[in-house]
């Protein structure tokens, strides 16, 4: 081997070995482009050039979809359904979070669909008693499976795409992964919809505690005798036409209204959450959650026109995507201090409304009157985007405590239906070649930043630059691999190891290496390692490349094995109180199935 070749081995070995002891991906790519260029493998410009490759704008527009149909609540949608459809079997339930985590992650970035969906699945099965180890899990998978449902899945994906076309071959389609990427959602839901007793642990408690309080605990704390209930108004109510503060709710029978639905034909949902105030004018239909004893609740719904009904566990489900509570201490320095929340105007100046106050760790009752004092907590309610910039306001108190449902709070839900349409025009738009992929990703990113479905401050923040930087700073080592005469060698090794092998058989090698190499090093590194060498392989077998390029595609999101082959796997650890040993039981049939699935679908969909 010549010196160059030696050098860029060795820099790809330590690359290799700083992934496999968990150093920061993103500061391995940075290392891995000043080895290159200290070396003289690469020109500084060429080493940095991955930087402004398509596959990095694409994948950076693609990251800021994913968190506008986060921030418009897609995510509490598709977990009302899960709610809805597995209501009362664990088996269908954990089939629901399969199929829907698939579904939906392939549109949104994979750690994303993970961190909005923890909550949603954990109360899920807070509701119906199952443990988080028997649902966690088969969402990362249903989640990992998603990257294989179309183009923009995931990284990989995108990045053996780039592959091809920079060998002048064809590239793929939007929905040329989606029959081999259905097919494995389908075995996966059908394996843990089944055979869940032999392939999950069963833990009789999770080994993990939630880091923040849920709502209705936060609730009992600071106003234990309260209950809540919902209250339909009929044309023959008293009610109707009287503003807020005219029907004297409080006064009369010492309730207080929490939130207001109002029909609304024009809604995705079937009503529209109203924070409620005190010039609201009543009308027909209106369904209002109040808060009281249960004596005045019952007081209040045995009045004319007023039919009363618990609020069950999917009405706070409901509520709570668009009403959110925090608790706040009152620090020395506050104008708070001596006044009574009547007369520090508390809720027109803060637009909050404070829901129970606790002093020295017991409730207050009659609070509305009570003086506020030092270190006196308060739990206060309003819309998340309220809650949500608390923090920002320090002058008067200070945030203590913020519940677990603020990570799935869809801050800009009235615009749901506008994302959900630009997305489907995304979609048209790549699937039927009307624009590159990359343009019409772009075109949606700033498509949403314009409908304000996501803030720009907040689209930057929801790009994951360590994810960038690993792909664009691995690009050039890969082209550093060929420069150098590797990758023929590579090729050559294969070609010479697969001597006499059918296309299935070397469909099936291809794979167990790329997903053997994906159980150790990050799943874009792997596609951007492998992706030349599969396709040098099948252009020197005389197979089309493509049929490699989707081997190569599958088998890196399929990292089933180790928790730390991916983002998607290690965030489920902790609160699924998982060990390695649950992944190896859980993930060796699903990738046996995947590979059995590739064998018999790749050379059918890409003749060899």
């Amino acid at each position: 081997m010549s010196n160059d070749q030696l050098t860029v081995l060795a820099i790809l070995g330590s690359a290799v070995l700083l992934f496999v002891r968990r150093v920061r991906v993103d500061l391995v790519a940075v290392l891995v482009v000043l080895a290159l260029t200290l070396t003289g493998i690469c020109t500084p410009a060429r080493a940095v050039a991955g930087f402004g490759s398509t596959v990095v704008v694409m994948i950076a527009s693609l990251l800021v979809v994913g968190d506008a149909l986060a921030r418009t609540g897609v995510a509490n949608v598709v977990g009302g359904w899960i709610a809805r459809i597995g209501r009362g079997n664990e088996g269908r339930t954990r089939t629901t979070i399969i199929l829907a985590s698939g579904l939906l992650g392939s549109v949104m970035n994979s750690t994303a669909v993970v961190a909005l969906f923890l909550p949603v699945v954990i109360r899920v099965g807070q509701e119906q008693r199952i443990p988080p180890g028997r649902l966690l899990l088969p969402l990362a998978y249903g989640v990992l499976i998603s990257g294989m449902m179309t183009l923009i899945g995931t990284a990989p994906n995108l990045i053996v795409h780039a592959e091809l076309l920079s060998r002048h071959a064809e590239g793929f389609h939007f929905f040329d992964f989606t029959p081999i990427g259905a097919a494995v959602l389908i075995a996966a839901a059908l394996s843990f919809g089944v055979g869940a007793r032999y392939l999950l642990p069963a833990p009789p408690e999770s080994r993990a505690q939630q880091r923040r309080p849920r709502m209705h605990e936060l609730w009992g704390q600071f106003v234990p005798d309260s209950e809540m209930t919902r209250l339909t108004l009929s044309a023959r109510s008293p009610l109707i036409g009287k503003r807020l503060s005219e029907a004297a709710l409080g006064s009369r029978f010492g309730v207080w209204a929490l939130a207001i639905e109002r029909p609304n034909l024009r809604a995705l949902t079937r009503h529209a959450s109203l924070q409620p105030n005190q010039h609201m004018t009543l009308q027909v239909g209106d369904v209002l959650t109040v808060a009281g004893t249960g004596e005045r609740l019952a007081a209040l719904g045995a009045e004319p026109g007023i039919t009363s009904a618990p609020l069950s566990a999917r009405n706070f489900a409901h509520l709570d995507r668009d009403l959110g509570v925090a608790v706040v201490v009152i620090p020395p320095d506050s104008e708070l201090i001596g006044k009574t929340l009547t007369e520090a105007s508390f809720r027109a100046r803060h637009n909050l409304y404070v829901a129970g106050v606790r002093r020295d760790g017991e409730p207050l009752s009659d609070f509305a009157h009570v003086a506020l004092r030092t270190s006196d907590s308060l739990l206060v309610m309003g819309p998340w985007t309220r809650i949500a910039k608390l923090q920002e306001e320090l002058r008067d108190f200070v945030v203590l405590t913020l519940p677990a449902e603020l990570a799935t709070a869809a801050h800009e839900r009235a615009r749901m239906p506008i994302a959900l349409l630009i997305v489907a025009l995304m979609v048209v738009a790549s699937a039927l070649g009307i624009l590159p992929v990359m343009t019409s990703a772009l075109a949606a990113a700033v498509l949403l930043v314009i409908t304000r479905c996501i803030p720009i401050s907040e689209a930057y923040r929801g790009i994951q630059l360590s994810s960038l930087v690993l792909i664009a700073g691995m690009l050039p080592l890969a082209q550093a691999l060929s420069d150098t005469g590797l990758l023929k060698l590579a090729v050559e090794g294969m070609t010479a190891l697969m001597s006499g092998a059918s296309p299935r058989a070397m469909i099936a090698m291809v794979f167990l290496t790329t997903a053997g190499l994906g159980s150790i090093v990050s799943n874009s590194a792997t596609a951007v390692l492998m992706g030349p060498i599969a396709i040098g392989l099948a252009e020197a077998t005389g197979v089309q490349p493509q049929a490699f390029a989707m081997t190569v595609a599958i088998a890196a999101s399929s990292a089933y094995l180790t928790p730390m082959a991916s983002p998607v796997m290690t965030l489920v650890v902790e609160p699924g109180g998982y060990v390695p040993k649950d992944f190896m039981r859980a993930g060796m049939p699903l990738m046996l199935a995947t590979l059995a699935i590739c064998v018999a679908l790749i050379p059918w969909l890409f003749p060899l």
